[in-house]
């Protein structure tokens, strides 16, 4: 690569890296309110999906998928499905509307945050780069019970909780033959999970409040790695094996402890500090997991593919989890794509057509019931007019929990909107 190719691609990609340390840096904002789960005081809350613009569509495979129109970070082998000289800026939302049931009692609620955001490039054919940021998990709830105590007076109990915990990455790909590619992303996670109780009761001649207030925080590097082998087959069809692996995390965590009370006796208001307690860095793995895909494309006309992803939860060493407890999690998911005429001169010959579906048997289980997860998806991706950018569309509607045991269930619909930009770069063009 000489200096003139070199300055020309940091010219290209440093007003993006600009954008992305932005978004790095506010990245714990936007997470602070982005589920409303119940289900996500747990463990360490509602794990976002795995999958990208292209594939929120048709279940969320991602392991076996790689497009130049499309950026996967979920296998990094994929960036070398990326055109030479090309670059790719790919970003997303989320809204999500739930329906939460348990016995006759219904809430329901609305949350939306960004799903994604990265892009790739190549520096040369054989090598690809990416980085990019995404959530990992989310926290978010707000539950209030009422006791009754023994002298029949009641007590009120809230507990609520936000954050998240999110990963930047920057990745690498290299196509090592014609049909083999290897890829790795270095990851730095980091987030903060604050857990509040507040409890009411009271008193003759006034009330009591004491709030217990728990921060967590998050912070580790851990790489992520991926493979691809593709293949022609029935001649003008391939097909595509695909391999993740996601190292665990060791996390060293710091929690701070914050316990205050407050008295209102006859009209006048008191407070005072119960316990103000900082423990030292412990410790809290979050378990390696690995993913299997295929995937057969039909004459660049039809995709089809799935998905199995695991891990093991089982020695998290995640703490005060109440009833519920750790299990194993596996992912299932399969979807397909076509394009009536991929290349074609109508713009509705290029419109891909999405559908799929996934289940997913959850790491949370209560009174040996699996909080599991079954969806459908459907998704559409527009093309836009003379250019190689993509506008996505994605519906999922699934289920997650059940009433039996007392437990919650909910309903919800997600709607994704996600683009995805694709230019040409140091393109050589011969004139007359």
């Amino acid at each position: 690569m000489n200096k003139t190719h070199f300055f020309g691609i940091l010219k290209k990609v440093l007003p993006f890296f600009i954008l992305f340390f932005i978004l790095s840096s506010s990245i714990n904002s936007y997470a602070q309110h982005s589920t409303s789960s119940p289900y996500s005081r747990f463990g360490i809350g509602d794990i976002s999906s795995r999958g990208n613009s292209q594939t929120y569509g048709f279940g969320g495979v991602s392991a076996a998928i790689s497009s130049t129109f499309s950026l996967n970070s979920v296998n990094p082998a994929s960036y070398t499905g990326l055109s030479p000289n090309t670059f790719l800026l790919d970003l997303g939302i989320n809204y999500k509307s739930s329906a939460f049931a348990i016995d006759d009692a219904n809430q329901y609620n609305n949350d939306a945050n960004i799903s994604h955001f990265g892009f790739a490039f190549s520096a040369k054919p054989w090598l690809y780069f990416s980085a990019g940021l995404k959530p990992t998990s989310y926290v978010g709830y707000n539950i209030q019970h009422t006791y009754q105590l023994i002298d029949e007076t009641e007590s009120v109990v809230s507990y609520t909780g936000q954050g998240g915990i999110s990963k930047v990455y920057v990745g690498t790909a290299f196509r090592l033959f014609k049909k083999f590619s290897i890829g790795v992303n270095m990851n730095y996670n980091f987030g903060t999970l604050q857990k509040s109780t507040s409890t009411y009761m009271s008193t003759e001649g006034g009330s009591t409040v004491v709030d217990a207030t728990q921060g967590i925080v998050y912070k580790k590097f851990t790489p992520d790695f991926g493979i691809q082998y593709s293949d022609s087959i029935f001649g003008e069809s391939a097909f595509t094996l695909g391999f993740v692996y996601n190292q665990s995390a060791e996390y060293n965590t710091y929690t701070e402890l914050f316990t205050k009370r407050y008295l209102s006796i006859n009209g006048n208001s008191f407070s005072d500090t119960i316990q103000f307690e900082q423990t030292p860095e412990g410790k809290i793995n979050i378990p390696s997991s690995f993913g299997v895909g295929f995937a057969f494309n039909y004459k660049s006309k039809l995709l089809i593919a799935a998905d199995y992803f695991q891990q093991d939860w089982t020695s998290a060493g995640i703490e005060n989890i109440g009833d519920f407890s750790l299990t194993k999690e596996y992912i299932a998911s399969a979807g397909l794509e076509y394009i009536p005429k991929l290349g074609g001169n109508k713009l509705r010959q290029n419109i891909r057509y999405r559908a799929g579906g996934y289940y997913k048997k959850s790491y949370l289980q209560a009174n040996d019931q699996n909080i599991n997860v079954s969806a459908l998806t459907v998704g559409v991706g527009l093309p836009f007019k003379g250019s190689s950018n993509i506008l996505n569309f994605a519906l999922e509607v699934g289920t997650r929990g059940t009433q039996q045991n007392n437990l919650l269930q909910e309903k919800f619909a997600l709607i994704s909107v996600s683009f995805s930009l694709h230019d040409y770069w140091f393109r050589k063009f011969k004139y007359n």
